[in-house]
């Protein structure tokens, strides 16, 4: 028995088939902690879904009820949804996403945010589709009125409190029930029942709501559907990052590659404009020639070890960081004092031998002979430092290096 007791979020998919781009969310769920997050997914067909991630632990698929666009039927589905997640205590929000959705950061971003927040997300408005409401009002026998009628997108986040108030010992409770028989012939009736029921019926704290979005979804299209994204627009991701919007749709399947995938999930270091600030290690020398960005031979062959392990975009400042580390500069300077001491010690040696022997002070050629062995042993012993560096401070390198890239996945709110 799994006695985790670490928060979770719901992932609510409530679909006809399978999820348009699905190795994205097979990518999305992969960097995530599985302790963290249950999937549940209500699929029209059954049959359509092909993907592993759905006969995973984490992963529960609803056999389906009914479900016919623009009816009430969207809101039991998600009443569905909503009464199989709560059943795990470890959950504290629920997330309703549709097959077109898309992630637009990564999970842990996403994580890290919702669980220091204890409101629902829901984007309502005040006042819209009244004639919606005076079908309601005809099937209830209490009367909202104008001022209090709502209008929600049916893309949200809801807390466990929110969720807690539809349900008694794990069903739908009377409350819930009558206030949803009211809303069996209004239009749309998932654009409205949520946020009435909470607000009005329940009369839940409208300051434990949150009224932003959570989804991006673009109505700029001058007809009543949302605009169907055929191919990644990184600017609709950007701008989700900027607005704390976690999710996109509508995409229709995408074809994604690693380069791709690695941006929508934060794995990249670098965009393509360079906005991220990150410059790689060629860039930073053909980039500033005016600054004191001298390579020894000895940081040449460090900069080599990193490149060949793929680690290709690194700050300045990271570089400056590990050479500091690794003290690069503190071991060229022993080497040289070993040189230039030996050097001395050479130098005497012959100088005493000659006062020993009373032979002929030291010749020129004797003195050139003397200096190349000397090089010579710089050469060995340069070698000799960098083959040791190389077995023992790579792993140092590369540990500084995996902490650095972990780092920049952290988007700053």
């Amino acid at each position: 028995m799994n006695t985790n007791s670490e928060p979770r979020i719901a992932f609510l998919f409530l679909t006809r088939e399978e999820v348009n781009n699905i190795t994205l969310w097979e990518n999305y769920f992969h960097d995530a902690n599985p302790d963290h997050y249950k999937i549940y997914i209500h699929p029209k067909d059954q049959t359509k879904l092909r993907s592993s991630l759905w006969k995973s632990p984490n992963s529960t698929v609803l056999r389906p009820i009914p479900t016919t666009w623009g009816t009430v039927s969207l809101v039991k589905a998600t009443l569905y949804l909503l009464h199989m997640a709560i059943a795990n205590p470890n959950i504290q929000k629920f997330i309703l996403l549709s097959e077109s959705c898309i992630p637009t950061t990564s999970f842990t971003t996403l994580y890290n945010s919702v669980m220091k927040d204890h409101t629902s997300h829901i984007h309502w408005s005040y006042g819209i589709n009244l004639d919606r409401l005076k079908i309601i009002n005809q099937s209830m026998k209490t009367s909202i009125n104008s001022g209090q009628w709502a209008k929600q997108s049916q893309w949200m986040l809801l807390d466990r409190k929110h969720v807690e108030t539809m349900f008694h010992n794990g069903n739908p409770n009377t409350k819930c029930i009558q206030f949803l028989n009211g809303f069996q012939y209004c239009p749309a009736a998932d654009e409205h029942f949520f946020i009435n029921y909470l607000l009005y019926a329940c009369k839940c704290d409208p300051k434990s709501f949150t009224n932003k979005p959570i989804t991006f979804v673009n109505w700029n299209t001058g007809i009543q559907h949302p605009m169907l994204y055929t191919v990644l627009d990184k600017k609709v991701i950007e701008v989700c990052r900027k607005q704390t919007m976690f999710f996109a749709r509508k995409f229709a399947p995408l074809s994604l590659d690693k380069e791709s995938i690695d941006f929508i999930l934060e794995r990249c270091t670098k965009s393509d404009d360079n906005t991220t600030g990150v410059e790689s290690i060629q860039d930073i020398i053909e980039s500033n020639p005016e600054e004191e960005i001298i390579l020894s031979s000895l940081e040449k062959q460090i900069l080599d070890l990193i490149n060949s392990k793929t680690i290709h975009h690194i700050s300045k400042d990271q570089l400056e960081q590990i050479l500091h580390i690794l003290n690069i500069k503190q071991i060229e300077e022993e080497i040289q004092a070993e040189d230039i001491q030996e050097v001395i010690q050479v130098e005497e040696n012959s100088i005493d031998q000659k006062e020993e022997n009373d032979e002929p002070f030291i010749t020129e050629a004797v003195k050139e002979e003397q200096v190349e062995q000397v090089e010579q042993v710089e050469q060995v012993e340069q070698v000799e430092q960098v083959e040791a560096m190389k077995e023992e401070d790579v792993e140092d390198i590369m540990f500084q290096m995996e902490k650095y890239k972990m780092e920049q996945l952290v988007v700053e709110e």
